[in-house]
């Protein structure tokens, strides 16, 4: 696998990560489309893990000030 590789899947998880799953429908497509590329490749379901992870983590994070 190259580094263009893991970076498309990389880039995918991490836009998956930002879909608001929760408040969709499981029987919507987009929520049938997630469940497909995480089901293709351990490595998709390995990257939505933890871009979820970073995605949970910076709605903890305090805000920077603004000056």
């Amino acid at each position: 696998m190259t580094a263009a590789d893991k970076d498309k899947i990389w880039e995918t998880a991490w836009q998956w990560a930002q879909y608001p799953v929760h408040d969709t429908p499981i029987e919507h497509q987009d929520i049938q489309r997630l469940n497909a590329w995480l089901n293709a490749d351990l490595l998709h379901r390995q990257a939505y893990d933890k871009a979820t992870h970073l995605w949970l983590m910076t709605g903890f994070a305090p805000p920077t000030a603004t000056i």
